[in-house]
């Protein structure tokens, strides 16, 4: 029963999260086949683990790009975008950051050409008044 105790012990660490070796995979008995398919779990459990660890990290990576661009944007600098490839699963919150970025970028030139376009002909109203005034005055003291 010590061998199957082992292999129980063995199952029990790998359900916790060590990565243990799995004994007694090499026999031709009912016991083998056991070790071997607990191993079989073993290795789905490692390679689970590290498909995790590359998403933690991508995720980051992502967090981060995005993080970048948002506290920009949050100061008033609307000049970046991001940059960076993301992985193909998040291209599109790339684009669409992107395009939130362009498309904020345009408003904001375009309120600024209009306020421009606004001061300049509100100088030349103020101009014109000026002369119409100066005219009228003089129109007044010819009268």
């Amino acid at each position: 029963m010590a061998p199957f105790a082992s292999v129980i012990d063995v199952t029990i660490a790998i359900a916790q999260g060590t990565d243990r070796a799995v004994p007694y995979g090499d026999r031709a008995d009912e016991l083998g086949d056991m070790a071997r398919a607990v191993d079989v779990f073993r290795r789905a459990a490692s390679d689970r683990a590290a498909q995790d660890a590359r998403t933690s990290a991508e995720q980051t990576f992502i967090a981060d790009a995005l993080g970048q661009v948002l506290r920009a944007m949050a100061s008033g600098d609307l000049r970046h975008s991001i940059s960076v490839d993301f992985s193909p699963s998040y291209a599109g919150v790339q684009a669409d950051l992107n395009r939130a970025v362009d498309t904020l970028r345009t408003m904001v030139r375009t309120v600024v050409e209009t306020t421009n376009a606004i001061n300049v002909t509100s100088e030349s109203i103020a101009r014109a008044a000026g002369d119409l005034a100066q005219r009228t005055e003089s129109s007044a003291a010819a009268i």
